[in-house]
Formats: structure tokens, sequence, C-alpha cells
């Protein structure tokens, strides 16, 4: 069974075919919309100019057909079966290769903004220390100035300068 290692994780060739069937057709909805729009605007105007053709002139039984209202209901019609064309190969399997690099892509996706979240944590945490660190310093600072000028006394900042370090 073939093994994919995505940033620290491994998937099998099975999860992610399993991954890729369950979240790939979701695109689908773009193909099959179009189609369905395609056929029903087709369709429409097809029957539109077909009521237009028989309301002016067209007689069944003579020969007055107005072949102008007649050729005008080829190309919705041409367009009807583009609609169903587009909409019918909106449910044509993939092969299973697709499936698994959709499923690549997500997983690699999903890694590289695990990756820059976690940066960021060590940033801010790094910079919480350096913080933290500085604030003790300068407490440090303020309780020697307070020992020079002889408002504290030697061992009360010794004690200051153990909590703090």
């Amino acid at each position: 069974m073939d093994k994919y290692i995505i940033g620290e994780k491994e998937y099998t060739r099975q999860e992610l075919l399993d991954f890729g069937k369950q979240h790939y057709p979701k695109f689908y909805w773009i193909p099959r919309g179009i189609g369905i729009g395609l056929m029903f605007i087709g369709t429409f105007l097809a029957l539109i100019y077909m009521l237009v053709a028989i309301a002016y002139g067209a007689e069944f039984e003579g020969e007055s057909y107005n072949t102008l209202y007649y050729l005008a209901i080829i190309p919705c019609l041409i367009v009807a079966v583009a609609g169903f064309i587009a909409f019918a190969a909106s449910f044509v399997k993939k092969p299973d290769d697709a499936y698994i690099q959709h499923a690549i892509a997500y997983y690699e996706k999903v890694d590289a903004n695990n990756k820059i979240k976690q940066a960021k944590l060590n940033a801010l945490n790094e910079k919480t220390i350096k913080q933290e660190d500085n604030k003790d310093v300068s407490q440090l600072i303020k309780y020697k100035e307070l020992l020079d000028k002889g408002i504290i006394t030697q061992e009360e900042f010794d004690q200051k300068k153990k909590e703090l370090l």
C-alpha cells in the first residue's frame, strides 16, 4: 500500500482517495449549473420562436411557413444540447489520481497553514518572554536605586534580587 508523507503526518493511498472522493465532487456545481441554465434558456427560446412562427403566418397545411422563425430555433436548440452536454459531463467519474491529487493539495495547504500559525505563536511567546525579562531587569534597577539612596537595606535588595532572578 502506498504511503504519502505530508508535513509530519503519514497518509495511506486509501485515506487520500476517500477524502478526495468525499470533497472533490463539491466543485461540480459550476458545470451543472451552467448546463441546467443553458438547457433552460435554449429550450425556452426555441419554444418562444416556435410559438411566434405559428402565430405569424405559419400554415401547417399550406406551404407558407415563415422559415426565418424556424431557422432561429436551430441555434436555440444547439444551446440546449450544449447545456445538456455540460450537465452530463459533470457526472463523469474522475480517475483515482485526480482524487488523490486533490486530497494531497488540501492536506499540504492545511500543513502550511499550521506551520504559519505555529511560527506566529512562537514569535509571540518569544516576545512575551523578552518583555517579562525586561520588566524584571527594570524592577531590579529600581531596587538598586533605592539601595543607593538608602531607602532599603542590602538584605532587602538581595531578597528582591533572588525573587526576580
